[in-house]
C-alpha cells in the first residue's frame, strides 16, 4: 500500500532494505520494471556488491530489458521469448524476489511507480533457512 496511506505493515521499502541487506544473490522477477521504480537503483546497488549474484527475469514487451540490462551490466537479464510461429512473445505476468536463498516475496506489485505509491498492491513474504 502506498506509504502516505498506511497505518502498519510492511511496505516497499522493507524490500528495499532487504536488498540492501543480501549479500549472495537476489532474484527477481517483474511483468513491468520501469526506472522510476525505487527498484531501479536497489538492484543496480546490490549488483556492484562484490561476489553477489542479481538475476532479473522481465516480459519481453513490458519490461523494457534492454534498457535494464544497460542499467544492470553486472547482472544476468532474461526476457519472455517468442515460441516457433508465434507472432509475439510469451507474457510473464510473475512478481517476485528471493534473496539470498532465504526471503522470497511474491506479490501483485511490478516494480513501477505507480505500484510502489499509488496502487493497493498484496504480498506474501516468507523467511525460510
Amino acid at each position: 500500500m502506498p506509504g502516505s496511506h498506511a497505518s502498519h505493515g510492511r511496505l516497499t521499502s522493507e524490500v528495499l532494505r532487504l536488498i540492501d541487506a543480501a549479500r549472495i544473490s537476489v532474484t527477481c522477477s517483474s511483468y513491468n520494471f520501469t526506472p522510476r521504480s525505487r527498484m531501479w537503483e536497489a538492484l543496480r546497488a546490490a549488483s556492484a556488491r562484490p561476489q553477489m549474484t542479481v538475476t532479473v527475469y522481465v516480459d519481453a514487451a513490458a519490461g523494457t530489458p534492454q534498457q535494464i540490462a544497460d542499467h544492470l551490466p553486472a547482472a544476468v537479464v532474461f526476457q519472455t521469448t517468442t515460441p516457433a510461429g508465434a507472432t509475439r512473445p510469451l507474457v510473464s505476468h510473475a512478481k517476485m524476489i528471493i534473496i539470498d536463498h532465504v526471503i522470497m516475496l511474491t506479490t501483485s506489485a511490478n516494480f513501477s511507480y505507480n505500484a510502489e505509491n499509488t496502487n493497493i498492491e498484496l504480498g506474501l513474504l516468507v523467511h525460510d533457512t
